[in-house]
């Protein structure tokens, strides 16, 4: 067996050992005291082993499914970071009041409020103090925290990722998990650029490079390199070695939480601000998000492993939303979120007493256009809104923008529009986004350029991850 294989095993195997013996019946369940949510940038859910996705891309997060609750239909807010992670950080869907230029209420608040040390390694771009995501945080470290540790230059940020981000958690944890803690790590693993060729070494590649980066995004989306079934398949396997990447990263921090002895009372969490696109839905987009709210980019994976507690549910079928993972952490930990949110705990659906789904609504304000979408009971609407200037800047819809009707459950891949053949459930499915606009106010968050006033650390690694020339 290849070394690299071997430590897999080991690390595996440490997880099993992990996760079996919070099964001990003669061993007494101590309460959580700590809990970390892990966010996967760019992570689509069916292309994780554990959602059915045939490589066998993520043993570790299957191992942390099989011993906790895997929600099998879990929505973002949208189909980019900065929107995704402030509704996640702040568990509602963001008007104005809650995001303009940056975040103003984050429930992690409510954690450092409670006493709980707070602590966040990130790889920065859009996940950056820049937009206010440090309210809450006691420690905030993102890449260029690390560069200047590393001593890099700003120009060295590309190389910032998971290999620095991981550890660098892992250390916090073993000088701060003397007392309560919630820690987030967040890492742009299996967002372009995809680097990693574990599944794709003996594939042909095509036209494509051995590694695809954002310059060959930006040729694909121009029309300058067309993609075939070779180049997609590639394509795939590139991204899914991403995924293996960052399920070893996370088999490794649980080997820490288990030589730290606080892997039996330490909550995990693993989800994605959104999904990618890989040519499956818009060939022009391949390898890119932002651009569409179809369900490869809103639907997420969303596993949460509580070693302290059985539930009866191991897998949601229903409907939920990325909005609540945090008034769910909350709950989990005892902490009160003081009535703040749009988003709810999910322990009743993991408790099996609560059985329906929760309504999703997704927003996306990019490439100058609007789109917004509503997922209920099976059925996904999709529609384009135009802002006027006049009358407050209200969102219509008008003659040209898009409109459509989806059933999720005959026609998975959104390809055939229903929009001429239910018009009662179109008319009904209008009214609810036309409440849910009025609830919340204008939504989302508008279509962010960095200027000359943007640190240039942030510009740097906007320009690596491609959003910025």
């Amino acid at each position: 067996m290849p070394r690299r294989e071997r430590e897999l095993a080991g690390l595996l195997l440490a997880v099993a050992v992990s996760l079996s013996g919070c099964d001990r019946l003669d061993m007494p369940r101590p309460p959580l005291r700590g809990a970390i949510l892990i966010l996967l940038d760019t992570l689509r859910a069916d292309h994780v082993s554990a959602y059915g996705h045939g490589r066998p891309t993520s043993p570790t997060l299957d191992r942390l499914a099989e011993g906790g609750v895997l929600f099998e239909q879990a929505i973002s807010y949208s189909a980019w970071t900065l929107p995704s992670m402030a509704a996640i950080l702040s568990g509602r869907f963001p008007a104005r009041r809650d995001f303009d230029t940056e975040l103003k209420r984050s429930l992690v608040e409510r954690l450092s409020d409670a006493g709980w040390r707070t602590a966040a390694f990130t790889e920065g771009g859009y996940v950056s103090r820049y937009f206010g995501f440090d309210r809450g945080f006691d420690t905030w470290s993102d890449h260029a925290d690390m560069a200047i540790g590393l001593k890099r230059s700003l120009h060295d940020l590309a190389s910032i990722g998971i290999e620095t981000t991981f550890p660098a958690a892992e250390a916090w944890l073993r000088g701060n998990s003397d007392r309560p803690f919630f820690l987030l790590i967040h890492t742009y693993e299996v967002h372009v650029p995809y680097r990693r060729r574990s599944f794709a070494e003996e594939l042909p590649r095509g036209s494509l490079n051995p590694f695809v980066d954002e310059k060959d995004v930006t040729r694909i989306r121009s029309g300058q390199l067309v993609l075939g079934d070779t180049e997609y398949a590639y394509l795939d396997a590139l991204y899914d070695g991403g995924i293996l990447w960052a399920d070893r990263a996370i088999a490794s921090l649980l080997g820490v939480l288990r030589e730290l002895e606080i892997a039996d009372s330490t909550l995990v969490v693993v989800t994605s601000d959104h999904g990618e696109d890989l040519g499956d839905h818009a060939p022009r987009f391949a390898a890119d998000h932002g651009h569409s709210l179809a369900d490869i980019l809103v639907r997420v994976p969303l596993i949460v492993y509580d070693p302290t507690r059985e539930f009866s549910v191991a897998r949601v079928a229903h409907q939920v939303r990325t909005v609540d993972i945090l008034p769910t952490i909350l709950d989990l930990l005892g902490v009160d979120r003081d009535g703040y949110a749009d988003g709810r705990s999910l322990v009743p659906l993991m408790e099996g007493s609560e059985n329906s789904d929760r309504i999703a609504f997704a927003h996306l304000r990019r490439y100058g256009r609007e789109v917004m979408a509503l997922r209920v009971n099976g059925f996904k609407l999709i529609r384009g809104v135009s802002r006027r200037a006049d009358a407050g800047g209200e969102g219509r819809p008008e003659a040209g923008r898009p409109l459509a009707l989806f059933d999720l459950g005959e026609d998975p891949a959104e390809r055939r529009n229903l929009l001429h053949t239910h018009p009662n459930r179109l008319r009904h499915m209008m009214h609810r986004v036309d409440a849910i606009l009025e609830e919340i106010g204008e939504p989302g968050i508008a279509e962010f350029t960095v200027d000359d006033s943007a640190p240039p650390e942030l510009i740097e690694r906007l320009k690596a991850l491609g959003y910025t020339e």
